[in-house]
Order: structure tokens, then sequence, then C-alpha cells
């Protein structure tokens, strides 16, 4: 039992080093009613997506 905990630690482990928020969008910061520095990202198209013009607009109202 102690093997299998170790092992699947092992693989766990490294994708969390790996993680962070780094992604390629436009980005648009603004202060939450708390006071909380925020930043919304809008992130790039993929390029074999297909993408209505209200999926557009709804992204734009997320970050306004």
């Amino acid at each position: 039992m102690k093997f299998i905990l170790l092992g699947s630690l092992a693989f766990i482990a490294p994708t969390v080093l790996w993680a962070n928020d780094d992604v390629l969008g436009e980005a648009t910061t603004f202060d939450s009613p708390n006071g909380v520095t925020e930043r919304c990202i809008r992130i790039e198209k993929v390029s074999t997506g297909e993408y209505k013009k209200s999926d557009l607009e709804e992204e734009t109202a997320y970050c306004e």
C-alpha cells in the first residue's frame, strides 16, 4: 500500500511543479469590489475552432 501511494505521488508532484498561470491572450486587469486586483485573459482562439458571434460577445462580457 505504501509503495502505491509513493508511486502515485511521484507522478503527481512534477505536474504541480510545472503548473503556472502563463497563457497567451489579451489581458485586462481590474480591481474587484473587495480591493483585490484581478486579471481576465481572453485566451487566443484555437486555429481549428468554430466560434459564433455570441461566443465573442459572451467572452467580452465576462472581462468587463
